[in-house]
Order: structure tokens, then sequence, then C-alpha cells
């Protein structure tokens, strides 16, 4: 439970640090759809005997809480290539479930930051929907759902580009099409069928549903937990495969486990003849090699490619010189012609 804790509060600590620019990010996307859908449209549609912005809050409440979720798939792929937190991760007493469930509830805090920029931007903007408790737990669902798809894909991705591209065909579409902006009803019949399939459609509904202040309906929730269940159990695989496969740069491997790395038995050593009697400690000379420049074609004494003498200094090259002033002119007495 401490390092489920610790993995969470590293990344509020990070979200605390940037929390101006965070607000300020959050607060940009709702402000100009309802800026563009709202005062545009508002006026003129009506949508089941409702205003457009009456309409349109719940759907920007669900569609944040999906997109904010989801991002924390960036903190950590920027954590894992160009931090290498991941590798301590590995090194330290973490589980995966730690490590999932930290990470999966970052995103949920992200997300619920959102939706609260989402709902004071709808008070600015004179609608007050209803918020029950129900609007909140599909709120948590769906937020828990693609917190847990963000840490599945997040473990997949070979590099910080490949995240790009899966919320450009995943999210992207996902919000324009989940009912965010126009309902469903207004689709072709096998359009809606297919919509049906994302977990966005639902949480927009069961969100719409409470913000209206109509009765909860069981089927949107039991999909939302059947999602978020089956994402979280994907996240856990992947993050038990990354493990094994350690991480990304090849060079680093070596830091899950020294004394067993490749090339390196973790027996200790054997004292019959024909065995060598080196004290187990010299792998880590070997692992350090490379990055200590030890490395040494001499050392007969010292095992393979490593020498014991410490390194030499720059060879001094030309006479010595003050370190300040003229070089010194020699006294010499001029002489004479036909002198000897």
């Amino acid at each position: 439970m401490s390092s489920f804790l610790a993995i969470y509060l590293r990344e509020m600590l990070l979200l605390k640090h940037r929390l101006k620019r965070q607000l300020l990010s959050m607060s940009v996307s709702p402000f100009l759809y309802l800026i563009t859908f709202g005062f545009a449209l508002g006026g003129s549609v009506r949508v089941g005997g409702r205003e457009y912005l009456e309409f349109l809050i719940p759907g920007l409440i669900a569609m944040a809480s999906m997109t904010q979720a989801f991002a924390i798939s960036s903190e950590i792929n920027s954590a894992r290539f160009y931090f290498h937190a991941f590798e301590e991760f590995q090194a330290a007493p973490v589980s995966r479930l730690s490590f999932v469930l930290g990470e999966t509830l970052a995103g949920l805090t992200r997300a619920f930051l959102a939706m609260t920029v989402v709902a004071v931007l709808g008070f600015l903007f004179g609608v007050r929907p209803h918020y029950g408790p129900f609007l909140f737990l599909a709120a948590f669902l769906n937020a828990f759902a693609f917190s847990s798809l963000a840490v599945a894909l997040a473990m997949l991705v070979k590099t910080h580009a490949d995240q790009a591209l899966l919320s450009n065909f995943v999210i992207t579409p996902m919000a324009f099409l989940g009912g965010t902006f126009f309902p469903l009803d207004a689709m072709p019949g096998w359009a809606q069928q297919i919509l049906r399939f994302l977990p966005l459609t639902h949480a927009s509904r069961a969100i719409r549903t409470d913000a209206y202040g109509e009765p909860a309906q069981l089927a949107p929730y039991l999909i939302l937990a059947a999602c978020a269940a089956v994402f979280f159990v994907l996240a856990l695989s992947t993050v038990s495969k990354a493990r094994d496969w350690g991480p990304p740069n090849a060079g680093s491997a070596l830091l899950r486990d020294p004394l067993s790395g490749p090339g390196i038995s973790s027996r200790p050593p054997l004292s019959g003849p024909g065995s060598s009697s080196r004290p187990p400690e010299r792998a880590w000379h070997l692992l350090a090699a490379p990055w200590t420049g030890l490395a040494s074609p001499r050392g007969p004494l010292n095992g393979p490619g490593i020498s014991s003498r410490p390194p030499r200094g720059p060879r001094r090259v030309g006479r010595l010189r003050r370190p300040g002033g003229p070089r010194p002119v020699p006294n010499r007495v001029p002489r004479r012609n036909g002198a000897p």
C-alpha cells in the first residue's frame, strides 16, 4: 500500500508543480466549445425540448473525464523514455498492482479536476444542471476505464511519438462520435449500432440522464464497470510484460539484476581446481567498466579487459613555461669579431 501511495504522490507532486498550466489547458477546449456551439447554436437549436447548452454541458463533462484520464499516458511515457522512472520502479519493491493502481488514480484525479473546470464554465454561462451521485458515479467509472486503458497502452508503445497516434485514432474520434455534441438518434441505424460499442457513448448517456434530473438506468453503469474491469486487467498484463522485457534501451537491462545479467552468473564461485577464486563482487567491476572507463586490453591479473592501474593523465607536450608573463631570455655576453 505504501508503494501505491508513493507512485500516486509522485504524480500529484508533478501536477502541483504544473497546476496553473494544467488548469489553463483544461479550460481552453471547453471554453471554445461553449463559445462556438453554445452562442452560435444555443438560441436556435433545441434538443429534446431543452436548450442546446443544457445538452452540451453533460457531454463536455464526459469528454473531459475521458481525455484528461487518458492524458496520464503521456506522463507515463515521458517518465519512462526520458527520465527512466520505470526502471526505478523495476528495481524498487513495487508490485504491478501498486503501479497500475497509483497511475490509474492519478488519471482519476486529473479527470475530476477537468470536470470541475467544465462545471465552473457552465455556471459562468448560466447552465446549472443537476449534480447527483449517479453523475459522479458515471464519471468515476468512465475516468477509471480510460485511465486504465492509458496505462495499458503506455506500456505497449515503443516511442513517445506513437502515443500521439493512439490519441488521434482512439480518443479524438470517440470525443466527437460519442454523443458529446449531438444526440445519437440523428445518426443512421447502422452507425448507432457501431457507436453503442464506445464507452463514452454510455458515459454521456448516464451523465446526461442524471444532469436532467431523470431516474438513472442500470445498463450504462454495468457497461462502464465491465469496460473498467477489462482495461484494468489489461493494464496489469502489459505492465507484467514490460517488466519481463525490461526497458526499451538494451544497455539499461543490466540494472534490473546486476549479478545475473547476460554473461554473468549469480552462483557463488567454485573453489575447486580449474575454477576462479575471484570474489563475486568482481561482477560489479565488469558492469561498471563500459561506463567508468576502466576497460583496457591489458590486465591479465584482473580479468579480461580490466586494468588495475589508475588511468594516465594527459601527456605533456613541449617545454614548461611560466603561468604568466613572457618567456625568460637567458643572459648571454655578445662576442666580438675575432674573439675566441
